[in-house]
C-alpha cells in the first residue's frame, strides 16, 4: 500500500462575491494587515478598492506593497521591512501568483528570523522554516497558479540569475478567498495562459510517479471541468459558468 502525506490549506471561501466576505474574516487574523498586490492599487477604482473599503469596514488597519513582476529576493525583503516597520500581524496577497507567492514569503518571514535566502532550495542553504508563519489570506484574480493553495513561494534570485522556492506546510494560507468575479476583467491572453497553466499542472499532477488517491481524484476532476471550460471563458472572460 502507498503511503503519502497530503497538504491543504484551512479553509477556501469560494463563489461569486466572494470577496465581500473578506472584512470579518481579515478581522479575525489580526488588526493591521500587509497587503501585497498586483491587481492595481486603492484610488484606481478596481479590486484594491473594495478590499480597502471592506476592511476598513472592520477596523483592519493596511499598508500596501505593490508587487511588480515575479517576486524577487529583494522585493520580499521590502515588503518585509513594510510590514515590521507598521507592525503587521496579518498578509493579505491580491492579484495572481506572484502576488500571492510574495504574500506567502513574507507571512513565513514575519515569524521566522533571517532573509528570504536563507530558506530557499538550490539558491540558499533551504533552512527550515521553524514557526508557524504569521496569518494570511489569499484573493487570487486569475485563475490558473494554484498559488493559493500551495505550501511554496516561488522567489527569484537575480544575482544567481534562478529562481528557487520556500517550502514548508508553515506557508500554507489560513484562508483562500476565490471570488470568480475577479477574474472577469483579466485580458484573453491572461485567462488563455493561467488556464493552460492550470490544466498542465492538473496532468503533471495525474501523470507523476508521485501521484496518490486524493491528488488523483482532484487532477481528473479538474481536468473534466478545465479541458472544455478553457476555450468558452477565453472566448467570453465574462462567462462565469
Amino acid at each position: 500500500m502507498t503511503s503519502f502525506d497530503f497538504f491543504c490549506l484551512g479553509r477556501v471561501v469560494f463563489g461569486r462575491g466572494a470577496l465581500d466576505r473578506i472584512g470579518p474574516l481579515a478581522a479575525g487574523l489580526g488588526r493591521r494587515t500587509l497587503v501585497v498586490t498586483n491587481a492595481g492599487q486603492p484610488g484606481d477604482g478596481g479590486v484594491a478598492d473594495r478590499l480597502a473599503g471592506l476592511l476598513a469596514a472592520e477596523g483592519v488597519a493596511v499598508t500596501w506593497c505593490r508587487q511588480r513582476g515575479e517576486p524577487t529576493v529583494t522585493d520580499v525583503e521590502h515588503a518585509l521591512l513594510a510590514a515590521r516597520s507598521a507592525t503587521c500581524d496579518s498578509v493579505i496577497g491580491l492579484g495572481g501568483g506572484s502576488a500571492v507567492d510574495a504574500a506567502k514569503a513574507v507571512a513565513g518571514l514575519l515569524t521566522n528570523p533571517g532573509s528570504p535566502l536563507d530558506y530557499m532550495e538550490v539558491v540558499g542553504p533551504g533552512l527550515p522554516l521553524r514557526q508557524p508563519a504569521a496569518p494570511w489570506i489569499a484573493v487570487p484574480t486569475t485563475a490558473g497558479t494554484g498559488a493559493e493553495a500551495t505550501r511554496n513561494a516561488v522567489i527569484g534570485c537575480a544575482e544567481k540569475k534562478f529562481k528557487a522556492s520556500l517550502r514548508s506546510e508553515h506557508l500554507l494560507a489560513k484562508i483562500a478567498v476565490i471570488d470568480p468575479e475577479l477574474a472577469v476583467s483579466a485580458a484573453p491572453q491572461v485567462t488563455a495562459a493561467s488556464g493552460l497553466d492550470a490544466l498542465c499542472q492538473l496532468i503533471e499532477s495525474y501523470t507523476s510517479n508521485r501521484a496518490q488517491p486524493l491528488t488523483d481524484a482532484l487532477a481528473l476532476q479538474g481536468v473534466s471541468l478545465a479541458a472544455p471550460a478553457l476555450p468558452r471563458v477565453c472566448a467570453d472572460g465574462a462567462d462565469l459558468d
